[in-house]
């Protein structure tokens, strides 16, 4: 199995619209072992995707521990990276 996951957080409105692009290319070539994930702030902007992929909430909490001390803006990458291969034996992408 494949875990394919998006993060998406903050008001920008594009970057929303970039990972609703992202998941739908995603999906229209996927094979069938692939669970899709968005992890956001915005869990709202993906609730028509619900049916289709797994929506986990960030609080802003989580965010600002995942930027860490120097609020890294790389580093958010690296911990959804980390929570998606939390889930272990899958691929993740």
């Amino acid at each position: 199995m494949t875990r394919w996951g998006v993060l998406a957080y903050g008001s920008k409105p594009r970057r929303h619209s970039e990972a609703h692009a992202a998941i739908l290319s995603a999906m229209a070539h996927a094979p069938a072992d692939v669970r899709f994930f968005v992890l956001t702030d915005r869990p709202e902007r993906y609730r028509w995707l619900e049916d289709s992929i797994t929506i986990e909430g960030l609080q802003s909490s989580t965010l600002r521990t995942w930027r860490g001390p120097t609020q890294d803006r790389y580093r958010p990458k690296i911990e959804a990276l980390r929570w998606l291969a939390a889930g272990g034996g899958s691929h993740v992408v």
